[in-house]
């Protein structure tokens, strides 16, 4: 006998003799099927079934205001160039500009690649277009500003485009 912890999916099934351990053809299970889910949707609708998820959702609006507020960017360019006095002048321009997006993200509204591995596509996507050759080293300040402004414009329309829910409950 069929059983389930949901009292109107029984009594569904007990009305449409779904219950038993008879072997059905596929056109009768396939009709029987959608007999029994099609009754499931209207008792769902009208009982409500709520389920609620603690999820934050990246669509880049944060990246767009951060974007309009040329001091902000000022001072993301300003960051990255900090990270230059580390040791970091023999990497791509695209590598450096990556390492601190990835690090320190979420504070410029966006979700740390570790998080998914849909965030990692995002940046392999919108990096994908960016010359790796171009040093950091030789670069001007304003010109990195500028590249900081591509990439961060670059990653707004894509989570306007697709945007990323991250379940914060795991």
């Amino acid at each position: 006998m069929l059983s389930t912890d949901f009292p109107i999916l029984n009594d569904i099934l007990k009305a449409h003799e779904a219950e038993g351990d008879d072997k059905l053809g596929q056109a009768q299970f396939a009709q029987l099927l959608q007999l029994v889910l099609q009754d499931l949707a209207a008792a769902l609708a009208e009982n409500r079934v709520v389920s609620i998820q603690n999820i934050k959702i990246v669509n880049g609006s944060k990246l767009r205001k951060l974007l309009a507020d040329k001091k902000q960017l000022e001072d993301i360019a300003e960051k990255i160039c900090q990270q230059l006095s580390g040791g970091q002048q023999a990497r791509s321009c695209s590598g450096v500009i990556r390492s601190y997006l990835e690090e320190h993200g979420e504070l410029l509204g966006l979700l740390s690649s570790k998080v998914s591995d849909s965030v990692m596509l995002l940046y392999d996507d919108v990096f994908a277009g960016i010359d790796t050759k171009k040093s950091i080293a030789g670069l001007e300040k304003n010109e990195l500003e500028e590249l900081v402004k591509e990439i961060l414009d670059k990653l707004a329309r894509q989570l306007d485009a697709s945007p990323v829910l991250q379940d914060l409950d795991n």
